[in-house]
């Protein structure tokens, strides 16, 4: 029997529950709600899933499986987000509660939307890549505490929530 390979993505997201109520109107129905910082929607984030495996099924039909990488997702994100915040879009972003000192690599969010009124990250996104090797459980946990710890960002007397994202693309091999 032939065999097909296919990326599969999942994407969660998590955001500040007060954001998320729904208060009523005049009218009895429920208004919109009311947010702090421009934020992707449900059906938006269903969206980036969706365009992201399309965009990595794509690779691989083109025979370019073994260079799929986490890196790799870079340019079909950017490529989404870019429209719905210009200018705004930053890899590897380094937040000022990870700074290390001394020596190393800081640890950094794999993307971030910038807010348009100050360096405050409306959405962070955290990616991961998972082929047919061994995911070591340790470093998805430390993506996830990674984006726990930008919930809620606070300066200059303001306190602003982060949608966070985590992302995962995973290898399948189907039996056709």
């Amino acid at each position: 029997k032939p065999t097909r390979h296919s990326v599969r993505i999942a994407a969660s997201s998590a955001h500040d529950p007060r954001q998320s109520k729904r208060p009523h109107s005049d009218s009895g129905e429920a208004a919109r709600p009311q947010l702090l910082s421009p934020m992707l929607e449900q059906d938006r984030i269903d969206q980036l899933a969706r365009a992201l495996g399309a965009w990595l099924n794509f690779q691989i039909f083109c025979g370019r499986k073994t260079l799929l990488s986490e890196d790799y997702l870079s340019q079909p994100l950017a490529e989404f987000l870019t429209p719905l915040f210009p200018n705004r879009i930053e890899a590897e972003w380094t937040a000022p509660q990870f700074k290390k000192k001394g020596r190393g690599r800081p640890r950094q969010i794999d993307y971030i939307a910038k807010s348009r009124d100050s360096e405050h990250p409306v959405t962070a996104i955290e990616a991961k890549w998972i082929a047919e090797t061994k995911i070591q459980k340790q470093r998805l946990v430390d993506d996830i505490l990674r984006l726990e710890m930008l919930r809620i960002v606070g300066g200059n007397g303001k306190v602003r929530y982060t949608q966070r994202l985590f992302l995962l693309a995973v290898t399948s091999l189907e039996m056709g």
